[in-house]
């Protein structure tokens, strides 16, 4: 339930479409995909390395461990960059915008 397994679903289907791409397996391309959206989703890169990997390697895609790892990777600074500052720990002074423009300035009544 939860994040996870529709994050495994939605991650598992794209990378069956990346698998299309030249040099990239299916199955290497399934781990590429759970693993990077698992991790966008949740934001725990180990846990997405080791669910990618133990998902695929059951089909003998053991092989592609080191591209899940480099696919979380980048899957993990790219949502973390993109996150909206307040989000990211850091809570918006008063007056102050936040990333999408609005104002955190209290109307008066």
């Amino acid at each position: 339930g939860g994040p996870v397994f529709p994050g495994m679903f939605l991650g598992g289907a794209l990378g069956v479409l990346a698998s299309q791409l030249p040099g990239l397996s299916m199955i290497a391309g399934v781990g590429l995909g759970i693993g990077a959206m698992t991790v966008a989703m949740l934001g725990i890169p180990m846990t997405s390395v080791l669910l990618a990997t133990v998902v695929v390697s059951s089909s003998g895609g053991l092989d592609a461990t080191p591209l899940v790892i480099i696919a979380v990777a980048v899957a993990y600074v790219t949502s973390e960059r993109l996150k909206p500052r307040f989000l990211a720990g850091r809570v918006p002074k008063t007056g102050e915008t936040d990333a999408g423009g609005a104002s955190t300035r209290r109307r008066r009544r």
